[in-house]
């Protein structure tokens, strides 16, 4: 039986240390089912919401709108996760919104969804690794919607480059979980450090 901490449990998405929720949350799959209480599961929804696992927290949603009716956040979140559960499986965003709260957020943590369309990456003969379309397209189709992995502002003290480079170890320190995909990126003959002694680090 997993035991949720519902005091500490709500400050890792708001942190986004996802792979602390996920030890949080997670029981073993020998185990029977456990009745989840309201706040449980609203729990739950938060840090499926912030994972980008939009599907499993509209599920989750539901359920608590099916067995608390009275619950008027669950109501205002399912809204939330069907919208970005639409920008994520169809792209469907308000470019218009997009800018004027890039504008205005600082940091500009958005709170939208990734979207990845009919496209993949693989190699290319004579060449390096490309991003190739797996389905006919035209101009105007949206392929690709994503945040910045990390970011930083001009006016840091120690210059921007800096700055990012410090952002992004940090972030990957933070979550482990997202090492190997970041390295994955890099297409150069070395080989990054994704372990040492069977631990995840951050090889900058």
């Amino acid at each position: 039986m997993v035991m949720i901490d519902l005091k500490r449990a709500p400050s890792y998405p708001k942190t986004q240390r996802f792979d602390s929720a996920l030890s949080d949350f997670e029981y073993s799959p020998s185990e029977p089912p456990i009745v989840r209480s309201e706040q449980e599961l609203l729990a739950d929804a938060e840090y499926f919401y912030s994972a980008g696992r939009f599907r499993d927290c509209s599920d989750v949603l539901k359920t608590i709108c099916k067995e608390y009716p009275e619950n008027k956040q669950a109501k205002t979140e399912l809204t939330g996760a069907i919208f970005r559960l639409l920008e994520q499986q169809r792209g469907g965003y308000n470019f218009k919104t997009l800018y004027t709260e890039a504008a205005i957020l600082r940091p500009p943590q958005l709170d939208h969804a990734t979207y990845v369309g009919p496209v993949e990456v693989r190699k290319s003969p004579g060449k390096d690794r490309g991003l190739f379309t797996t389905a006919q397209v035209k101009a105007g189709d949206l392929l690709v919607c994503e945040k910045a992995f990390s970011y930083s502002y001009s006016d840091h003290q120690n210059g921007p480059k800096v700055a990012l480079r410090e952002a992004t170890i940090k972030k990957l320190t933070e979550h482990p979980n997202l090492i190997a995909l970041f390295s994955s990126v890099h297409h150069s003959s070395y080989e990054p450090i994704l372990a040492v002694d069977g631990r995840p680090v951050a090889d900058p």
